[in-house]
């Protein structure tokens, strides 16, 4: 069977809607709301084989820049790779990653993308490694209730978007810049309920799950101290607070635990120097 290399179709309705049907099957997610919803945008690129206008596999890229403890990088974060059952094996997902891998090479400081055990090999023979991930818990007790309490909100996702882009970055041994499509990927598939506002400037994204408090970003114009965020938020019921990022600086009550299954791998030129404790927010992962 001949494939056929396409890329950036998102305004082919035939392929991009094979695509979302692909990714359906793959990942149950839904690709065609987040477009109908204005957003992907030129940061989200697939790379894909079609046959007969069917896309068969497709590996993506998504642009950004990342601060590595506060040091900018541009960055590529690969994901959405995918093959159609019926055509594993050919080696297609594999042949896609290099080409991208070769485009980009000379835009971007590194790569990195999150992957399944399967998928480890594959990566490896692509020059990726695998770094170190960690989970940050913050134990609530050492936080007495201060100020208002957060006041859940709705916003639209441009609203959320602008907000975004004009705030200082997140607080964190690495934070993503330039990656809104994710962040609005997310919205449209729940976390517009996850908004929260402290003030007319501060917003806190998180979600309580039983007894654990996820807290997923902090976005401000102006600088803020993490501790205040979390006297402010931490409801009395809570048992654990989980920042699904690394926060910089010493913080009041934060342990580590390894997190195993979060499969970060890493392609790099040598004068990338990662922490030895982190991981990337959870909020930036495609």
């Amino acid at each position: 069977m001949a494939y056929t290399l396409v890329s950036n179709y998102k305004e082919d309705p035939v392929l991009r809607k094979s695509f979302a049907a692909l990714a359906k099957e793959t990942f149950g997610i839904d690709f065609e709301k987040w477009h109908a919803a204005g957003g992907w945008n030129k940061n989200y690129i697939p790379y894909s084989f079609c046959s007969e206008d069917r896309i068969i596999a497709n590996v993506s890229v998504s642009t950004m820049k990342v601060l590595v403890e506060s040091e900018m990088h541009k960055a590529v974060q690969i994901g959405t790779v995918m093959t159609e059952p019926s055509h594993r094996g050919k080696g297609l997902a594999g042949t896609l990653l290099r080409h991208v891998l070769e485009e980009h090479e000379d835009s971007c400081d590194f790569f990195f993308l999150a992957a399944d055990e399967k998928a480890v090999p594959l990566y490896a023979r692509c020059g990726f490694h695998p770094v170190k991930s960690f989970r940050f818990i913050v134990d609530p007790s050492l936080y007495r209730k201060s100020g208002p309490s957060p006041v859940q909100v709705r916003m639209t996702m441009d609203e959320l978007m602008k907000h975004k882009r004009e705030s200082l970055p997140l607080q964190a041994k690495v934070a993503a810049l330039g990656e809104e499509h994710i962040l609005a990927f997310y919205y449209v598939h729940g976390f517009d309920e996850c908004i929260h506002r402290l003030s007319d400037d501060l917003l806190v994204l998180m979600e309580m799950e039983e007894n654990d408090l996820h807290l997923y970003d902090v976005f401000s114009r102006k600088a803020y101290r993490l501790e205040e965020i979390l006297e402010r938020i931490i409801p009395k019921h809570a048992e654990r607070v989980i920042c699904h990022f690394a926060p910089q600086g010493k913080l009041k009550g934060l342990s580590l635990e390894e997190d195993s299954d979060a499969g970060w791998m890493i392609r790099s030129s040598a004068s990338l120097s990662l922490p030895d404790a982190f991981t990337f927010p959870d909020i930036s992962k495609a």
